[in-house]
């Protein structure tokens, strides 16, 4: 494959090697390689090649860099072996610039994004380094206070023009007599799990709990959730919103009188007799009250509503009708009932 390039313009050619005969390839070699060609594709202008330290067995990197020579419309690489031997090759990469990058997946693909993420860290830390040193620590001890097994790793990488980059990771477990300790620490980053007699101290920062958790009570500073289902699904919080039963939601006030919050629908479209004609009967202190067709209330008898007087002994309530035995409104609610339910009437 031909690829356009200019004049002057750098180009890096990368990738992993593996063989199963390193012997035959040492007669000849192996190599990578960089072609220069003309604008018709048919003249070859220059090479440049890298050797390729083949091992038995084993994919190791090869770089080869170069510049567009003069004349130069395009540019290809290759790889091949010059006598005997044979090579696979795998993640392939021609690269503008000076620096071999590597093929990742798309971070959509990656099945561990946080992994991909650190080894890329990684690699930018530490490549400017040219020896690492690691030193290794497998320990058991026992003393009176209790028995400790250590494991711990430190990689120091050096460059004689840069400070030292050290990685450190360790991971440590006590088994005291009041008390059990489980530490890991890795790149400064302590997560520990302290227990002792009547309680558990777990420090980190992310804990993934992937089963059904019982909890006696529960102290959160934050929940971050989906769903939170309290006392038999009486209270539901999700992304629809927080649905409350009706009467299991109570606001206490600074008597103690506890009120439900959310209070229960009224099937009746008019309670307060707003709808009804106030009709005119000569006496001054009723008016009479006229329902009917298309209206919530119907009136069986003389039914009365009490004008804004203040001659009963009583506190004046809106619109309040009087009624006995034989004279009474009468609402019909066809909206609403449902067999089974249980219904209040009240006044």
């Amino acid at each position: 494959q031909f690829i356009e390039c200019q004049v002057n313009e750098d180009f890096v050619a990368s990738g992993y090697f593996n063989t199963d005969g390193k012997t035959p390839i040492d007669s000849g070699g192996a190599f990578i390689e960089i072609e220069w060609w003309t604008t018709d594709k048919k003249t070859r202008i220059k090479t440049a090649r890298t050797n390729i330290k083949v091992v038995n067995h084993t994919w190791v990197r090869a770089v080869c860099t170069d510049k567009a020579p003069a004349n130069a419309a395009f540019v290809r690489w290759r790889y091949y072996v010059t006598r005997n031997g044979r090579l696979w090759c795998a993640a392939p990469m021609l690269q503008r610039g000076t620096v071999a990058t590597e093929f990742w997946l798309h971070p959509k693909d990656q099945t561990d994004v946080d992994k991909m993420i650190e080894d890329i860290a990684n690699r930018v830390a530490t490549e400017d380094y040219t020896k690492k040193v690691t030193e290794l620590e497998r320990s058991i001890s026992a003393t009176e206070k209790g028995v400790s097994i250590i494991s711990g790793k430190q990689e120091t990488f050096i460059n004689e023009t840069y400070n030292a980059y050290v990685k450190k990771t360790e991971s440590r477990l006590e088994v005291l007599d009041e008390g059990i300790i489980a530490q890991i620490l890795k790149d400064g980053i302590v997560t520990a799990i302290n227990m002792s007699p009547g309680k558990i101290t777990i420090n980190a920062a992310k804990l993934d709990i992937n089963a059904d958790t019982m909890v006696k009570w529960l102290t959160a500073k934050g929940i971050d959730t989906n769903l939170i289902r309290i006392d038999g699904d009486k209270i539901t919080i999700d992304k629809d919103g927080v649905t409350v039963k009706m009467l299991d939601f109570l606001f206490q006030d600074e008597w103690g009188t506890k009120t439900t919050a959310v209070s229960r629908r009224n099937l009746i479209a008019d309670p307060d007799f707003s709808s009804v004609t106030k009709k005119n009967i000569g006496n001054s202190d009723y008016y009479g009250f006229e329902g009917g067709y298309g209206l919530t209330w119907k009136s069986w008898g003389n039914v009365v509503i009490e004008k804004n007087t203040h001659i009963f002994d009583y506190e004046q309530m809106v619109n309040a009708a009087r009624v006995d035995m034989y004279n009474y409104p009468e609402a019909i609610v066809n909206n609403g009932i449902h067999p089974g339910n249980e219904y209040t009437a009240s006044a």
